[in-house]
């Protein structure tokens, strides 16, 4: 872990030599520089449907997907699926962490295609997805990256993706802060899922970017995972721990992280994190202003590296509309919160625009 958290540290000045990304060697498939490989299906949003009506893929140690979502006032939201495999490879003729077995190492680009082929069938049903190509995936990755200040033309060959997609791509790196072409780095961490709708409402004028993502975990190892990580707790109280650590796994289990990030002009930077912090605070969310954390956040957000910012505990889905957080899957004792903050605290429907004009105007903060 040291030396990962060397890697993403405060010397990760040359910015491709950090990013995994290789080059496409298929229209959807980015070959990683470590051998791994993924692919971005860009889909609408849609509500949730009955655990019956979904599709289940067994994913293991291996496997990464990000829910990556990148806003701008003018387009709007676009919301894109990454999944990404690394094939264990060994001394074996076969592939170790396919979600099928006996995969020829021969024959893992053949067969991750056909993954994210059935991948993209099971979204389809649900919704209106497409597969990403050449030029769509270089977009995505750029605005990760950029927050889309940069925007790079896919060459006659695509490939040496980490140098082309960074080299506009101005940098800095402080002892816990991060500058994007001359913007302030600002990243809030969601530490539970929560249902964002209002959140989104509320930032609707701001371009930025939402980053969820899942190292997933088999379920034998996710077990043995979450009981080493709460070994100590509640030694005497065993009933309470069992209680604790009820319905933490299920059928999607792995290390989960959740952020949204802003890349903040001078003039915006101080009023912009009062208004977004102020707005969690009204709807009762749990987060953390990443400072001494925000370069491994930040690389650990981004489509394809998955060595960043990988630490417990654990966390289960029940199927990736909950990982992706559909727009009806929204629990009750939530809505509860939901509904007390907007009746006592302030209302979610404010955006930032309007809190910025009153704070212009000098008016006190909108109370319900």
């Amino acid at each position: 872990m040291s030396s990962i958290n060397k890697k993403f540290g405060l010397n990760s000045t040359a910015l491709e030599e950090w990013l995994p990304w290789g080059g496409i060697i298929r229209p959807s498939i980015m070959k990683q520089k470590d051998g791994s490989l993924f692919s971005i299906i860009q889909y609408e949003p849609y509500s949730y449907y009955p655990d019956g009506a979904l599709p289940f893929f067994s994913f293991r140690r291996g496997w990464v997907i990000w829910q990556e979502i990148q806003h701008t006032k003018a387009q709007g939201q676009k919301r894109y699926l990454v999944v990404c495999w690394n094939p264990f490879i060994s001394a074996s003729e076969y592939v170790g962490n396919s979600l099928h077995p006996r995969i020829k190492k021969s024959k893992v680009v053949d067969y991750f295609e056909l993954e994210i082929q059935r991948i993209l069938e099971a979204m389809s049903s649900l919704t209106s997805a497409k597969l990403l190509e050449y030029q769509e995936i270089m977009d995505v990755l750029s605005f990760a990256l950029s927050h889309g200040d940069s925007h790079e033309v896919l060459p006659e060959v695509p490939l040496y993706m980490d140098a082309l997609l960074s080299d506009d791509i101005d940098i800095k790196f402080g002892a816990n802060n991060m500058y994007i072409n001359g913007k302030h780095l600002y990243i809030v961490s969601l530490l539970v899922p929560w249902s964002t709708d209002k959140i989104y409402k509320g930032i609707a004028s701001m371009t930025y970017r939402h980053s969820r993502r899942l190292i997933c975990l088999g379920k034998k190892e996710s077990k043995a995972n979450l009981m080493k990580y709460s070994a100590r707790w509640c030694p005497s109280r065993k009933v309470i721990k069992s209680m604790a650590l009820d319905d933490i796994l299920s059928r999607y289990n792995g290390y989960y992280t959740d952020s949204f990030q802003f890349a903040l002009s001078e003039d915006d930077d101080f009023s912009f994190r009062k208004f977004f912090e102020h707005l969690l605070d009204s709807l009762g969310v749990n987060y953390i202003v990443q400072q001494y954390g925000l370069k491994e956040t930040f690389w650990g957000s981004i489509p394809g590296l998955f060595l960043a910012n990988s630490r417990p505990p654990i966390m289960g889905f029940s199927h990736i509309s909950e990982f992706l957080e559909a727009d009806e899957l929204v629990h009750e004792a939530e809505n509860n919160i939901l509904d007390k903050a907007e009746s006592t605290l302030v209302p979610t429907t404010v955006n930032v625009e309007q809190y910025f004009s009153s704070k212009q105007r000098g008016e006190p903060d909108v109370q319900a």
